[in-house]
């Protein structure tokens, strides 16, 4: 429905060394904005459902986008 905020999708993220592959279903949402979520630092525009970041973050803050709307999420990485 017009107006409805979208929920967050569920969001997968696993670290290989400095790397951090974070996976969530880009149906609905497909654009992200990530960051560190301590410095606030732009690490990512990812699209389509998957990204593969080179960082140390243990936190990072991720918009959904739609192109309309947005929904803000965190996640903890591992």
């Amino acid at each position: 429905r017009p107006g409805l905020r979208p929920a967050a999708p569920r969001m997968l993220g696993r670290r290989v060394g400095r790397e951090v592959r974070l996976e969530w279903p880009g149906a609905g949402l497909p654009m992200a904005l990530v960051r560190d979520a301590q410095t606030g630092e732009v690490l990512s525009f990812a699209r389509g459902g998957a990204a593969r970041l080179q960082t140390g973050a243990r936190e990072l803050d991720v918009v959904f986008s739609d192109g309309v709307r947005s929904v803000r999420d965190r996640m903890v990485i591992q």
